[in-house]
C-alpha cells in the first residue's frame, strides 16, 4: 500500500546568531514544504524526485546506511517534490530527514508519530546537518512552532516542552508573514564567524547581544499573541537592523526589503544566517495577496509559508 503525506519546513522568527550563544530562538512551520509519496518494496531505497548527484553522493548514501540502522525495515520507492529552494536557510535537510523517515516507517508497518519518532529525524538530521541544535527537526516533525531555549518565555504561550527540556511547543497563531528569495546563498559557519568577528571588532559583548535579541524574541511573541502586526513589523525592522550591525545583510537583501515596505508591509528582517537567503516579511492579513503580487510582480520569488 502507498503513502502520501506532505512535511513542513521551517522559517526562524528571531533570534538568529544569538542562539549561538544562548539566546532564545523561535521558528515556525513552512506547510507543504515537500510531498511525498512512497511504497514498500523489497531490497532497496529508490527515490525519485531530487537532484541526481545529490542521491548519488556520500552524504545521502550515509543518511540511507544510518536510516537502516534506525529502522528496521526492507526498501520502499518515494517520489520526493520540494517547493522551496534547497540550501536557503528553510531545514530543506530536516525535512528530507522527515521524509525519510517516514517512508521507513510506512515500509516497516509502523504509524507516524511525531511525539515517538521525531529523535529518528534528529538522529538523521546530523548526518546532514552535523550538530543540530534540534529545532528544525522538532518544527517538521510536529509542524507547530517552537521556541528553543525557552526559560525566557511567559508562562500561558507554551503547551509543553520536549524531554530535553531545550525545545517547548509554542501555543501562538501563525503571523502573516511572507518569505522571499534573495537569491543568493551563503555558508552559515562563515556567517556565524561573520557575526563573531564584527562582535569583538565593535566591542559587544555576546550577553549584550543575547539580552537584545531576547528583547526582541518576547515582544515578537507578545505582538504575534494580541495581534498587533504593526508592532510585529517594528520588532522585524529592529532584529534586522541587529543583523545588519553584524555584517549579515546584503544590496540585495535591503532592496527586497525596500520593495516590500513600499508594497504595504509592516516591517522585514533576513531569517537564517544572513549573507542573502529569505527575507521575513510582516503583513497586515488583508494586505498578504496583494503584497505578494507585487513584489512577484517586480520579479521576486514570494512563498506565503
Amino acid at each position: 500500500m502507498s503513502a502520501s503525506f506532505a512535511v513542513p519546513g521551517k522559517y526562524i522568527l528571531t533570534g538568529e546568531h544569538a542562539v549561538v550563544y544562548g539566546a532564545m530562538a523561535v521558528a515556525y512551520p513552512v506547510a507543504r514544504a515537500m510531498n511525498v509519496e512512497c511504497d514498500k518494496v523489497f531490497g532497496d531505497v529508490r527515490i525519485t524526485g531530487l537532484d541526481r548527484d545529490f542521491l548519488r553522493g556520500k552524504v545521502f548514501g550515509g543518511a540511507l546506511d544510518r536510516l537502516r540502522s534506525l529502522v528496521d525495515f526492507s526498501g520502499f520507492s518515494a517520489r520526493i517534490s520540494s517547493r522551496l529552494p534547497h540550501g536557503a536557510g528553510l531545514g530543506g535537510s530536516a525535512s528530507l530527514s522527515c521524509a525519510l523517515v517516514r517512508c521507513a516507517l510506512h515500509a516497516a508497518g509502523i504509524p507516524w508519530n511525531p511525539g515517538k519518532h521525531r529523535i529518528l529525524v534528529h538522529e538523521l538530521e546530523k548526518v546532514f546537518h552535523g550538530s543540530p541544535s534540534g529545532i528544525d527537526d522538532a518544527v517538521v516533525s510536529f509542524g507547530i512552532p517552537v521556541v528553543l531555549n525557552p526559560s525566557g518565555v511567559v508562562q500561558g504561550m507554551l503547551s509543553g516542552l520536549d524531554e530535553s527540556g531545550r525545545i517547548g511547543f509554542l501555543d501562538l497563531p501563525r503571523p502573516t508573514v511572507l518569505l522571499v528569495d534573495s537569491g543568493q546563498r551563503s555558508d552559515t559557519r562563515m556567517m556565524v564567524r561573520q557575526a563573531r568577528n564584527t562582535l569583538a571588532t565593535l566591542g559587544i559583548t555576546t550577553e549584550e547581544l543575547v539580552s537584545q535579541a531576547n528583547e526582541l524574541t518576547l515582544r515578537a511573541l507578545h505582538a504575534i499573541r494580541s495581534g498587533d502586526f504593526s508592532g510585529l513589523g517594528v520588532v522585524f525592522d529592529g532584529y534586522h537592523e541587529l543583523l545588519a550591525s553584524l555584517g549579515l545583510s546584503t544590496p540585495r537583501v535591503e532592496e527586497i526589503r525596500h520593495t516590500a515596505h513600499g508594497a504595504g508591509a509592516e516591517g522585514s528582517k533576513i531569517t537564517g544566517a544572513g549573507g542573502g537567503g529569505f527575507v521575513l516579511v510582516a503583513v497586515e492579513p488583508e494586505r498578504i495577496r496583494a503584497t505578494a503580487a507585487s513584489l512577484s510582480d517586480r520579479g521576486y520569488r514570494v512563498f506565503i509559508p
